[in-house]
């Protein structure tokens, strides 16, 4: 018998589970012989790292998001007017927003919930805190 060689334009690739089967790929994206060997290579090898970093990032953003909240429900959720200083004191930090808003020409730094505007009047920074609306 003839050994017939494959039609397909692809080179035959090794199984990525770790199994050593060789096969021919039906797709260029196939990496495993079939379902079974994807799943134990799901399984089997480490997955993705996440980046150290964004863990105490989402800390800070939940930490910010409280702070707001705490200060919004004690003004009767009403938007109400904050000495800047007072929030940085309680813990806010400035420096980590998850966006920022541009409406009529004020800037507004977006929490999960909540979003604080910085405005200067009389030589004094005051933060506006309102509710994000979704």
């Amino acid at each position: 018998m003839k050994k017939v060689k494959s039609p397909s334009p692809l080179a035959p690739r090794i199984c990525a589970c770790g199994c050593g089967n060789e096969f021919q790929p039906g797709r260029r994206d196939q990496v495993y012989l079939n379902s079974l060997h994807a799943d134990s290579g799901y399984y089997r090898f480490k997955r993705k790292k996440r980046d150290p970093n964004s863990d105490k990032l989402i800390k800070l953003l939940r930490g910010n998001d409280s702070i707001l909240r705490f200060l919004y429900e004690k003004g009767k959720g009403k938007t109400n007017k904050i000495r800047l200083s007072s929030l940085i004191d309680a813990g806010l930090n400035t420096g980590v927003c998850v966006a920022r808003m541009n409406k009529d020409d004020v800037i507004f730094n977006c929490m999960f919930n909540f979003k604080y505007c910085v405005q200067d009047i009389e030589g004094e920074k005051f933060a506006t805190i309102e509710k994000l609306k979704i």
